[in-house]
């Protein structure tokens, strides 16, 4: 969880910029210094959160830096400044002003400590598109705020969810409410961990399903329910299944080459051609997590793949964020990217870049990028609109991961952010940096929607109707719904069932 420190004016001044204050301010003694204060202080949040709802980021840090002498510590003024750098910041990168980023995500460290840049960045649709990198964490840790009210509701209704044997939805309950801080009892916390377990269940018994990450979400279950002794074997027979791998895998050869003149050793398997400096063991978990990857991604949208990918995927493995950086020209921040071409219909060339210092590389970070290429083949002739894109993409990561994006979705709902479906299905790209947030955590939450009603395959011939001519028409043939509006009252009442949706501005 991000948190903001009352640091002194001083202070802040001083990290920041390490020289005197921006601005004189009335000498000491002065009976007008303080009501000039706090009058410049109010005029400057009031300008700086106006410019920031106009999307100008860089004005309205221009605005706050220039009051910061007069603060004094004040929370609620560091609270803003922290916001307006996170979109400038973001800014920034999609700008892939590198230099100028750096520095103010220095500015920002020094009120938010544990703040990290966005790692989207932004690169043209034309040949090759490059599919998008994994969002870095920062935008997920936001706190929902929400009434006490409204969190006991979701609880009461999680365990009415649970007693009817509807745990991905009593899971989803419970996730919100714990987000909101909300007071669990023991049995609450038990009911919970057991939705958690049967998600690994019920991932374990997808086609083609990979069991990275699948070992630690066992293990925080259990933690969550006090390693309750009813819970015990089936987290045990679950375990059980994690180790001994995906049912019905095929094994995956890797053959391992010593460096060449190139610099880089070679792990081959039939699809990945990982180029690395690492230990041969980690190059080839990252090459069999590819072909897991692969599998799943083709078994869940389409079917199982068609052979082998010719050409097949060169695989860029950096040591750490500063040689990803200098290598791809993207952000340091960003855990890694996937790059395709496509030509007459068909990808003729595939590039993954991704970092081996990322802590969330096997079981986010090469799920989520290879997802990326599967739909590359999957819509070679025209490609997917963003929003499509990358919801699937992040649905290939472990649920955990999934419900961070559900959670901050509450979080940008409570503040009013979230746009119209009707606005965000009609965009093809993404938006501007200020939305980038909204963007990723409504499109994640619209596929896994969509996708909970009538499956996968059913979406992908939704979005190739789609694709054809009318939206309406494809939701009305696929999901039986009128138009986008009905699509987005059916969206928001499975999100809030206990609630009268709100909090979605029209297009």
């Amino acid at each position: 969880m991000a948190r903001t420190s009352r640091l002194s004016a001083a202070a802040v001044l001083a990290v920041l910029f390490g020289s005197a204050p921006l601005l004189a301010v009335d000498p000491p003694g002065s009976d007008s210094q303080p009501v000039a204060n706090a009058l410049a202080i109010q005029g400057a949040m009031r300008q700086g959160r106006e410019l920031l709802q106009q999307g100008k980021s860089k004005a309205a840090v221009e605005v706050l830096e220039a009051q910061l002498s007069r603060i004094n510590g004040n929370a609620s003024y560091l609270a803003l400044l922290r916001e307006a750098y996170y979109a400038y910041v973001k800014e920034l990168q999609l700008a892939h002003q590198d230099a100028l980023c750096a520095t103010y995500l220095k500015r920002l460290q020094v009120i938010d400590k544990e703040a990290r840049a966005d790692g989207v960045t932004t690169t043209p649709r034309s040949s090759p598109p490059t599919a998008r990198g994994v969002p870095d964490e920062d935008p997920l840790q936001q706190t929902p705020r929400r009434t006490d009210r409204a969190a006991a509701a979701d609880l009461t209704a999680a365990e009415r969810a649970f007693a009817a044997r509807k745990y991905q939805e009593a899971g989803d309950l419970y996730a919100r409410a714990a987000a909101a801080d909300a007071s669990m009892s023991a049995e609450q916390r038990k009911q919970w961990a057991y939705c958690r377990l049967f998600a690994v269940h019920a991932r374990l018994d997808q086609p083609g399903a990979t069991t990275a990450g699948l070992e630690q979400e066992v293990a925080a279950a259990l933690r969550m329910a006090d390693n309750d002794p009813k819970l015990a074997p089936f987290a045990r027979q679950l375990l059980d299944r994690v180790r001994q791998g995906p049912g019905g895998a095929a094994e995956v050869s890797v053959r391992h080459s010593e460096k060449d003149a190139t610099g880089w050793a070679r792990a081959e398997s039939p699809n990945f051609r990982v180029h690395h400096v690492q230990k041969r063991e980690l190059a080839e978990q990252v090459a069999r997590a590819a072909e897991a990857a692969r599998t799943a991604a083709f078994e869940r949208w389409s079917g199982p793949p068609r052979g082998d990918w010719k050409p097949g995927c060169n695989v860029y493995l950096y040591a750490t964020a500063a040689d990803y950086a200098k290598a791809t020209n993207q952000s340091a921040t960003s855990p890694g990217h996937a790059t395709y071409k496509a030509e007459g219909g068909a990808v003729t060339a595939r590039r993954l870049d991704v970092r081996a210092d990322e802590p969330n590389l096997l079981a986010g970070v090469v799920p989520h990028e290879t997802t990326h290429l599967v739909l590359g083949d999957l819509f070679a002739e025209a490609p997917l609109p963003r929003w499509a894109d990358e919801g699937m993409a992040v649905l290939s990561e472990p649920r955990g991961r999934i419900d961070r994006y559900t959670q901050t979705l509450h979080t940008c709902r409570q503040r009013g952010q979230l746009v119209s479906l009707e606005k965000l299905l009609a965009k093809a790209d993404y938006p501007d940096a200020a939305s980038v947030t909204v963007f990723f955590v409504e499109s994640v939450s619209v596929v896994d929607f969509l996708v909970s009603v009538n499956g996968p395959r059913t979406f992908v011939d939704f979005l190739r109707d789609a694709q054809r001519g009318n939206l309406d028409a494809a939701l009305k043939k696929h999901y039986q719904c009128a138009n986008v509006a009905e699509l987005q009252a059916r969206w928001l009442r499975k999100l809030y069932p206990t609630e009268t949706a709100r909090g979605v501005s029209g297009p």
